[in-house]
């Protein structure tokens, strides 16, 4: 039996389509495994608090798994805690990561005094921790709204947390301005 021209064509295409579908099954668990790999590390970063870092791992998860559910909300949770770690506790929480947990707990706290609250506000200012310093530092300003200290250092921390959302930008403006309709004109 002797093949066509057109016939061979076909063959030969559909062992093409043939191949490549083959080839497209082999490679779904792959795609999941390395998924898997790169939403583990970026597990493993979100924890540690390199944000930023954890994001990328977490993108590169999607790249391999693009509806990859827990992946796309950890990457959303990794970006919102990188300047409001309360929006990450969920995953603290479902990690176990009790450090984490106490910190935020300790940064949330009622203080009763502004003073208290600018106290522990500053320490984790100077610490890096802007994250963290913000609710004291609201709580100073909520007990005092004429605390020009308060108002100084809270849009400092803004700014600073600015660099990773352009709303603190705002904020960080509006404590400033704040800061300033209190301070004596002798002592600007």
């Amino acid at each position: 039996m002797r093949l066509t021209t057109h016939r061979a064509v076909a063959i030969f295409i559909v062992a093409l389509s043939l191949l490549y579908l083959l080839t497209q099954a082999a490679l779904v668990p792959l795609r999941r495994l390395l998924a898997d790999r790169y939403l583990a590390k970026g597990n493993a970063l979100f924890i540690d608090q390199d944000y930023q870092d954890a994001v990328k791992q977490y993108d590169k998860a999607l790249s391999y798994e693009p509806n990859d559910e827990l992946a796309a909300h950890n990457r959303q949770m990794a970006e919102a805690a990188s300047t409001d770690i309360a929006q990450a506790k969920p995953f603290f929480q479902a990690q176990g990561v009790e450090e984490v947990l106490r910190r935020l707990a300790e940064a949330q706290l009622a203080y009763s005094t502004p003073k208290a609250a600018l106290a522990k506000g500053v320490a984790l200012y100077t610490a890096g921790e802007y994250s963290y310093a913000q609710y004291p530092l609201l709580r100073a300003v909520q007990l005092d709204p004429e605390y020009a200290e308060a108002w100084n250092y809270l849009g400092l921390t803004d700014q600073e947390l600015g660099k990773f959302n352009k709303i603190y930008n705002v904020k960080s403006a509006q404590a400033f301005t704040r800061r300033d309709e209190l301070t004596p004109k002798y002592i600007k």
